[in-house]
């Protein structure tokens, strides 16, 4: 049993998978956005690119990346010559941005400008994000900033994964 939440992680964890499974299948331009976090193994990875595969095939637009490769491609976008903005529009106006791996990037004041602008501007346009990380709250407040972090704990619907790693359980 997990002393934080007095749920076995066993629970916890279907209880998760269950209300991914109907956020999936119900899944419109205006769903909630998920804050998925918890310690490396768990799922997040896994159970968010499930929901992006069932959101896909109903014709939806998404947009799945790592933190990294997502915030690279904008820096590149940013400083190019024939700068488009032609990929931030995207991640800015898909139905679901999915970004995996949150806090994984080397930050720069361009990444963290970046993440507050896209966390911003789709919770002012109510488009969904599913954020996915390892880090704590205040790992996540270190690393960004208050304004933001406020925004996706206050936001978001928060799903903190608990239990042993999988991978290395598997292993084993």
């Amino acid at each position: 049993v997990d002393s934080r939440l007095g749920v076995s992680p066993k629970k916890r964890m279907s209880e998760i998978l269950e209300y991914c499974k109907c956020y999936a299948e119900d899944f419109s331009p205006d769903s909630e956005s998920l804050y998925m976090h918890g310690a490396t193994g768990l799922g997040k990875t896994h159970l968010s690119l499930a929901i992006a595969n069932v959101v896909a095939e109903k014709g939806f637009r998404v947009i799945y990346d790592s933190a990294q490769n997502l915030l690279s491609s904008l820096e590149k976008e940013k400083f190019s010559y024939s700068n488009s903005g032609e990929r931030e529009k995207e991640v800015l106006e898909c139905d679901l941005l999915i970004i995996d791996d949150l806090g994984s990037e080397f930050s720069t004041q361009f990444t963290t400008a970046a993440v507050y602008n896209i966390v911003n501007t789709r919770n002012n346009r109510s488009k969904p994000v599913i954020i996915s990380t390892n880090l704590t709250d205040t790992e996540l407040e270190a690393k960004y900033s208050q304004r933001i972090t406020s925004r996706i704990i206050g936001e978001y619907v928060s799903l903190l994964f608990i239990g042993r790693d999988i991978r290395q359980l598997k292993n084993k």
